[in-house]
């Protein structure tokens, strides 16, 4: 069943995307280990510090399995050079990196743990098979949301228009937002939400335009500014790639689910700062959530 995977990839990336994989498994726990430790003395009044932190640390995750896969590749190509340069390989030969060394005489980064699981290598075959059935499944699975959300952007859609539109547009100038951004009441939607980063739309449910104090709406509807003042939209998206990459490691998980709460937090008091009333945006999120449960 797996033998097809082998025509796919040559045996050289088969090798470099196999211990990629596997030295992601202890490089994403020890990112991990060190992040619960910082994060565990960091106050918990910086939501915009535990935010920045949370996402470097995400950030890592790819580039540490970057440079390990790079080595790799280096350590592949140095060790078929030193063959042919000596006469022990032909040209074109790539040597597995199932030993303890890859070249002539010269150690790899990883060459310990290498010859310490010489057999490792053979199963790689079947790990990189799972690998991409998973990105393929977690591919679909994000770009199944995503067509829901168009969905949302298409259907029982209304434009903004009156008192209400002034008011609005007011609260963006303030923010210092200069990108066109489209406000929609929305027949669809429980909650407020955002949509796109090329050209952004914010979604108003119906309810909230009729069931909640004016203040308290343009409290929730600056909440959804804040996330386009701050990108908050396209970082969002190369969080989703990396989920769907790692999708094997429940650290990533954990950390990509605290980005989203410190994210939301972090907006929170941008709202509160341009609102200029705590005692408000809590009401108007008390407000959000009994209607969305209606």
């Amino acid at each position: 069943m797996m033998v097809p995977l082998l025509q796919i990839f040559p045996e050289r990336i088969l090798n470099i995307l196999g211990w990629t994989i596997f030295h992601s498994l202890w490089q994403v726990s020890v990112l991990g280990t060190v992040y619960a430790l910082v994060m565990k003395i960091l106050p918990n009044d910086r939501s915009d510090t535990r935010y920045l932190i949370s996402l470097s640390t995400l950030c890592m995750v790819p580039l540490s399995s970057l440079l390990t896969g790079a080595l790799f590749r280096h350590s592949l190509l140095h060790a078929g050079t030193a063959g042919i340069v000596s006469g022990t390989l032909e040209a074109g030969t790539w040597v597995k990196a199932g030993g303890p060394y890859f070249g002539t005489g010269q150690a790899t980064p990883f060459a310990g743990l290498a010859g310490a699981l010489p057999g490792i290598s053979a199963y790689f075959n079947i790990v990189v098979s799972i690998w991409m059935a998973g990105v393929v499944v977690f591919t679909i699975r994000t770009a199944g949301g995503i067509l829901i959300l168009r969905r949302y952007r298409k259907k029982l859609v209304f434009p903004v228009e009156g008192i209400l539109y002034g008011r609005l547009q007011g609260i963006i100038q303030r923010m210092g937002i200069r990108r066109k951004i489209t406000i929609l009441i929305s027949g669809l939607a429980n909650v407020p939400m955002l949509i796109g980063y090329l050209k952004p739309v914010i979604l108003i449910p119906c309810s909230l335009v009729s069931g909640i104090p004016a203040n308290q709406l343009d409290a929730v509807v600056t909440h959804e500014l804040a996330h386009i003042a701050r990108q908050d939209y396209l970082v969002n998206f190369l969080q989703a790639v990396v989920e769907v990459l790692f999708f094997y490691h429940p650290v990533v998980w954990i950390i990509s689910s605290r980005i989203r709460m410190e994210r939301e937090h972090c907006c929170d008091d941008l709202c509160i700062r341009v609102t200029e009333s705590k005692e408000t945006y809590a009401r108007a999120l008390a407000g959000v959530s009994l209607l969305g449960m209606q």
